[in-house]
């Protein structure tokens, strides 16, 4: 099941705004695995809308030969072909035109300056979380942002997730539409599909 995380705010209570899961990653190519982890996040209620970012230029991964531009029209051409205009998935090309991929903190830095009207998650693979701290400016984008965390094969998420320190660990909120008690004292079940794909 996909889980928020949050150090220093509740996830649960947006007020007006609306809630964005940003879901980055090469899309090298999009993959049906990719459109069901998508549609599960949209269905379990935690977000409104769900925003595909494929990353610019990647000097740092020579794997990725396809390029930004034809990344971002095979995502348009799958979420479009997939969900249709009505569903709320959106494709951004916001990391197209540049030169480089933008870090994730300055990417989501940026959505929050131009969007102060939505609340933001990131979402990533459960096997991703331990490193998050030793991304480029990881520390500051475990504190000032939330996470929606997909369980990948092999790394379990327990009801409360340390990101560095055991200590200092974010709350967990359970999947659900509904707020309720404490996370830790209610976590309902949304399973996804074996073929669920974290972001790459």
């Amino acid at each position: 099941m996909p889980r928020t995380l949050s150090r220093n705010r509740t996830w649960q209570d947006p007020g007006d705004k609306m809630r964005v899961a940003v879901y980055g990653g090469s899309f090298d190519p999009i993959t049906n695995a990719h459109l069901t982890c998508v549609s599960e996040i949209v269905h379990s209620g935690k977000v409104d809308e769900v925003w595909i970012v494929p990353c610019g230029p990647r000097p740092d991964k020579p794997s990725l030969r396809t390029s930004a531009l034809e990344r971002l029209v095979m995502c348009h051409l799958a979420v479009d072909a997939t969900f249709g205009t009505t569903f709320p998935v959106r494709v951004n090309d916001v990391e197209i035109m540049r030169p480089a991929s933008i870090p994730t903190y300055d990417l989501m830095t940026m959505f929050r300056d131009e969007r102060p009207d939505v609340e933001l998650c990131f979402c990533l693979g459960s096997d991703l979380l331990k490193s998050l701290p030793y991304w480029d400016k990881g520390e500051q984008l475990v504190e000032e942002f939330q996470f929606l965390v997909i369980p990948r094969p092999g790394y379990e998420l327990p009801g409360q997730v340390g990101l560095d320190d055991p200590d200092e660990t974010p709350p967990v909120a359970a999947a659900g539409p509904a707020p309720g008690p404490a996370p830790a004292a209610r976590q309902p079940s949304l399973d996804l599909p074996a073929g669920a794909a974290a972001p790459t």
